[in-house]
């Protein structure tokens, strides 16, 4: 593949997860299992906060690395909540974007079917009750792009980076 052709590529990701993101589907925040995760991250950033809540002291994050990520990005980042959370949803849905490419790519050796393919993956169609990609971050969210990046890496036998 060139540099022309994967630079294409790339810049049709782009859009497309820009579409995504702004366009169909859209984004949404403070929607769905959010509102559960929210408050614990900002008591984990700050012991201060909720500390008379009895709620809080069920932890629905103590199995996922969900809010160390996002403290850890505030704290470096020095931006909000929301504005982490939006970034990490558009680097989540691009690297979605990028392994679906990759392993259609795989499959098909065919670019063009490659590119195309994404667009099935813009409307939020359902597979068992569950929806293949979000329209806001979950720990679901980013765990799906991984484990399709971590497959793309077994089909080309990339077990190290």
């Amino acid at each position: 593949m060139s540099k022309k052709e994967l630079k294409v590529i790339v810049l049709s990701i782009v859009i497309i997860t820009l579409f995504s993101i702004f366009v169909f589907q859209g984004y949404e925040s403070f929607k769905s299992d959010q509102v559960f995760y929210f408050p614990t991250i900002y008591q984990n950033s700050d012991a201060r906060l909720f500390s008379k809540d009895i709620i809080q002291d069920y932890n629905v994050m103590g199995y996922t690395l969900f809010d160390e990520i996002i403290i850890f990005m505030m704290n470096i980042s020095g931006l909000s909540l929301a504005s982490v959370i939006f970034i990490l949803y558009a680097i989540s849905v691009f690297l979605c974007f990028i392994a679906l490419f990759g392993i259609t790519f795989y499959l098909t050796k065919d670019k063009n079917f490659s590119i195309l393919s994404l667009l099935m993956f813009l409307s939020s169609f359902s597979v068992f009750g569950t929806i293949i990609l979000d329209n806001h971050l979950l720990p679901r969210t980013i765990a799906f792009p991984l484990g399709l990046l971590s497959l793309l890496f077994l089909f080309h036998k990339k077990f190290f980076l």
